[in-house]
């Protein structure tokens, strides 16, 4: 029976009110989607402070510039000299600032406004590297200007690296330092994919002077956000220079997980960058050009934003020590990979296995150390993080470029690997606080 006015029921069952009606059950792809745009979400949460959102996509320009750079220079050093040697040289003058300035400039990042360090350092990088381009296109220029203009714009990444590392912390905030730290390198690592491939575009087009040319103006982004920034500093606690660096040396004594992850860092450096210290010459052996340079590099890079990627979504989870021995040994593998392979369609592969080795190892290490590390060191503690990731170049660039002179490339990249791989082991059996990160 049905009654004529309502709703149609079932006979003798009251109708149901709206509010007793079962809901349609979500289906699973609804559940699944909102899950994955959660997820998301949290990937890129730092982003949602203005100030960091601002100065991480200056930096993205920036960043994609440097690695264009990188290629020329090393591609333009091997056209003037034809010396793998040399190569290593030029990656020495580029890296010896940070080393010897690493103490000095900690305590500056420490002690004065950041913002005005990094928008003096740019300022000077864009200059280097437009007068460098200019010469290039000219073709005025030999050699020892291009090693002169490496070591220029060594001083300034010697002042800019802590800066910009302290920076991130005070404008994404305690909160969101882990996953401002992933996008960092998830940024650095993207720019490595996409510099390199444009770079080679162009030196095989147009010659190495135009990517300088276009570096220098795609700092210009950078300059602007950072004058758009609205943070004010606020002056830390004074920092006396004579005390800058015993108070830095308890610390290290005190804390043997940061003091133990500077030194893997630093064996990495010295024995598993021969990729990028190489890269040229090792283009060459495997039969390329300046365009092949640029995707075994983007190879590399790719690996490393999938690990970039990897770290943002689960910034705010412990890293474990089992992760960084497998970033370590990954690392290791693919160069040796590369040594074995001695072809170039493998090589890639090794790459991608490497780049996501690097870019987790390193990004894993830093989240820890500025977690760990105090707001009144961290300058200092950053500053050596800058030394044994760029200041160490000059001991990997002699100790490569001579095996590569000697032997060759991919042996240099192969031993190196072996090396690495040894000294990982060696570090998580050898050093139980490495077990407790």
């Amino acid at each position: 029976m049905v009654s004529s006015t309502g709703p149609e029921t079932e006979v003798g069952l009251p109708p149901l009110r709206a509010e007793q009606v079962p809901a349609e059950p979500a289906g699973p792809s609804s559940g699944a989607r909102i899950l994955r745009l959660d997820r998301i979400r949290h990937a890129f949460v730092a982003l949602e402070e203005r100030d960091f959102r601002i100065f991480w996509l200056g930096q993205m320009v920036s960043v994609t510039g440097l690695w264009m750079h990188t290629v020329a220079q090393g591609w333009l050093v091997l056209v003037l000299t034809g010396s793998p040697f040399l190569l290593g040289v030029a990656a020495a003058a580029r890296s010896l600032p940070v080393l010897l300035l690493a103490i000095p400039s900690g305590f500056v990042a420490d002690r004065y406004d950041r913002r005005w360090i990094l928008l003096g350092t740019t300022t000077t990088s864009m200059l280097v590297t437009g007068v460098l381009g200019i010469l290039t296109v000219a073709d005025a220029v030999d050699v020892s200007m291009v090693i002169s203009g490496a070591a220029i714009l060594g001083v300034s990444n010697a002042l800019e690296l802590p800066a910009r590392h302290g920076y991130v912390a005070d404008l994404a905030g305690p909160r969101n330092l882990a996953n401002a730290i992933a996008l960092n390198s998830l940024l650095f690592n993207s720019a490595r994919v996409v510099g390199p491939s444009i770079a080679g575009i162009l030196v095989a087009l147009v010659g190495p002077g135009w990517a300088f040319i276009v570096n220098a103006v795609s700092f210009s982004p950078l300059i602007v956000g950072l004058l758009l920034i609205q943070r004010v500093h606020v002056p830390r606690a004074g920092i006396a220079a004579r005390d800058a660096l015993p108070e830095l040396v308890r610390y290290l004594r005190r804390e043997p997980r940061v003091a133990a992850l500077l030194a893997l860092l630093a064996s990495q450096t010295i024995f598993a960058s021969g990729h990028f210290i190489l890269g040229p010459s090792l283009a060459v052996e495997l039969g390329q050009r300046a365009e092949g340079l640029g995707v075994m590099l983007s190879a590399a890079g790719l690996g490393a934003v999938a690990g970039g990627l990897r770290l943002a979504a689960t910034s705010d989870r412990a890293q474990r020590w089992t992760l960084l021995l497998t970033a370590g040994l990954a690392l290791a593998f693919g160069l040796v990979g590369v040594w074995v392979s001695q072809s170039y369609a493998l090589a890639l592969g090794f790459l991608v296995i490497a780049g996501w080795g690097a870019v987790t190892f390193n990004a894993s290490s830093n989240t820890i150390i500025q977690t760990i590390v105090p707001d009144r060191l961290r300058g200092r503690i950053m500053s050596l993080y800058a030394v044994v990731l760029l200041g160490l170049m000059p001991f990997a660039g002699l100790l490569l470029g001579s095996i590569a002179d000697r032997f060759s490339s991919t042996i240099a990249l192969g031993l190196g690997g072996l090396a690495y791989g040894l000294t990982i082991v060696a570090g998580f059996a050898l050093v139980p606080a490495l077990r407790r990160v």
